[in-house]
């Protein structure tokens, strides 16, 4: 049976792109000429009504993954190292996020727009994209200088 027919790719052909690994799926990326400029455009394949922003729950998961399968250096928390020291880092920010945990991303030397990424992204895994858990976005503050801690813990 020849598979390539229900593709659309022909033998010896190479995939296409958008069926890469590491490809974000949440908008359709194409390009539009204007004028004889090409105009990148990214649209939201689907939003949610808690849904702010745009956020990578690939970079998330990368950034915080270990590279290989060692014991993780953090302090034990009984109520959300739910495999002791061998919980997966992003299980431990799941299991914190469902409890209600007060959850802080320090970007020192990194830049802002990454750290409200890493906010945002762990607000949609948290809440299933705004579709499951309400509540998300008005507990998180994307960016925030550590002088006003003080608000935060209010």
């Amino acid at each position: 049976m020849d598979m390539s027919q229900g593709l659309g790719i022909a033998v010896g052909q190479t995939p296409l792109p958008a069926l890469s690994k590491h490809r974000d799926c949440q908008y359709y990326e194409t390009n539009v000429v204007y004028d004889g400029i090409k105009i990148p455009i990214r649209v939201p394949l689907s939003i949610n009504p808690e849904e702010v922003g745009e956020f990578s729950l690939i970079k998330l998961i990368t950034t915080f993954s270990p590279a290989g399968a060692t014991v993780n250096p953090h302090p034990y928390h009984p109520h959300l190292d739910t495999n002791g020291q061998n919980t997966h880092p992003i299980m431990l920010l799941m299991n914190a996020l469902l409890t209600g945990k007060r959850v802080i991303f320090l970007g020192n030397g990194h830049p802002a727009g990454d750290v409200a990424n890493y906010v945002l992204a762990a607000c949609a895994l948290g809440s299933g994209s705004g579709g499951v858990l309400r509540g998300f976005p008005e507990r998180a503050y994307p960016y925030t200088n550590l002088a006003g801690i003080d608000h935060l813990l209010t």
